[in-house]
């Protein structure tokens, strides 16, 4: 009994291998090994104008408006540009390494099911020029590190006409949703050339803080006595930095919704004259917030910029006057149209009290 169960087995086994041996060749029959994927896209890269993807049941479009990517389901919003131009260029790119399965039932295995499952990991994209034509279609599933130039990333793809897959390699951005597609940074500046942030609260509290000279690591807590001990410098800091990198998590048009001015307003001051304003209010579990920039010449502190008698290593990042000008003009005319969604966390760095960042004085016995 023992004798005949093993000569099954083996048996079993040398099906299981002729089968794979098989499979492999026939996979290696398949036409297009090495090549590019898209043979035709990378000259006509410049004919696309328009992406449209489908992932997790959520569809999103960019469109190309001038040498700007933007994002048509959120208003015209402006995309990532290094995501759109990757993901245009990328695809264009995209080498076969060699085939896969063309079993349907075997495609959740590499991340090619369906693209409108919530928790599926299946994105589609279809690249089209300004008449509507498709120029190219794919439809992209799991993904590792690539194993012959750890540079790119190896992906398991499918065109949507074709049962066939294949293993590409190529580099692609990792975004699926609409957000994901968003250019996130709202603002974006040196922290070195931030001199003073103050928050004002509705019930008239105001939390200020500050930096003697553009190098100065960390901020210092205004009006407070000398002997005060903080709970934490990196709080403080954080009101402080909370302008200088503002983010975002979503945006609307400034028709969709208000911010007032009697709510949060948080200011920021520079060394070479840039002042913002940020207003928020809170909208049930978010935060909404809108932004204005101005030049302010009586913020310059002359002695840090290049020539001041105080410029040694502190005038690395300030702006000449006209340079910040420019800046505001830019920055009011990206901002002017918005309101936008602030991260929870950045809304907390800014709604700090005073009271927070202090230690209670220890109770005497």
């Amino acid at each position: 009994m023992r004798s005949k169960a093993l000569l099954i087995l083996i048996l079993l086994t040398v099906v299981v291998a002729l089968a794979a041996v098989i499979a492999r060749k026939d996979n290696s029959n398949v036409a297009g090994a090495g090549e590019a994927l898209f043979p035709a896209l990378l000259d006509d890269i410049n004919d696309i104008t328009t992406v449209v993807g489908v992932g997790r049941g959520e569809t999103f479009t960019l469109v190309r408006v001038g040498d700007r990517w933007v994002v048509s389901e959120k208003y015209g919003f402006p995309a990532d540009q290094g995501k759109a131009r990757q993901l245009v260029l990328g695809a264009a790119r995209l080498m076969r390494i060699e085939p896969k399965t063309s079993n349907p039932d075997l495609y959740a295995k590499i991340g090619l099911d369906d693209v409108n499952a919530k928790d599926g990991n299946a994105v589609q994209y279809s690249f089209k020029n300004a008449a509507g034509d498709i120029l190219a279609e794919i439809i992209i599933g799991n993904s590792r590190l690539g194993r012959a130039d750890p540079q790119t990333s190896e992906y398991f793809v499918r065109e949507p006409a074709m049962a066939q897959t294949w293993l590409v390699q190529g580099k692609l951005p990792d975004a699926i949703g609409v957000i994901e597609w968003l250019n996130g940074r709202v603002l974006s500046i040196e922290r070195d050339r931030v001199h003073q942030v103050v928050a004002q609260h509705p019930d008239g509290a105001v939390v200020a803080v500050a930096k003697k000279k553009p190098s100065q690591a960390t901020f210092d807590l205004l009006d407070v006595p000398s002997d005060v001990e903080l709970q934490s410098k990196f709080m403080v800091s954080d009101l402080g930095r909370s302008l200088a990198s503002l983010d975002m998590d979503d945006v609307m048009p400034v028709s969709d919704a208000s911010v007032p001015d009697d709510g949060l307003t948080v200011e920021m001051t520079t060394f070479d004259g840039l002042r913002v304003v940020l207003r928020s209010v809170k909208d049930g579990e978010r935060t909404l917030a809108r932004v204005e920039a101005f030049f302010d010449e009586s913020l310059i502190a002359p002695e840090f910029l290049p020539g001041g008698d105080q410029s040694d290593g502190e005038s690395e990042f300030l702006l000449a006057a006209d340079a910040v000008r420019n800046e505001v003009a830019r920055l009011n005319s990206d901002w002017g149209k918005w309101i936008y969604v602030i991260p929870d966390y950045r809304a907390k760095y800014m709604s700090v009290r005073k009271e927070e960042m202090i230690k209670a004085p220890e109770k005497k016995e």
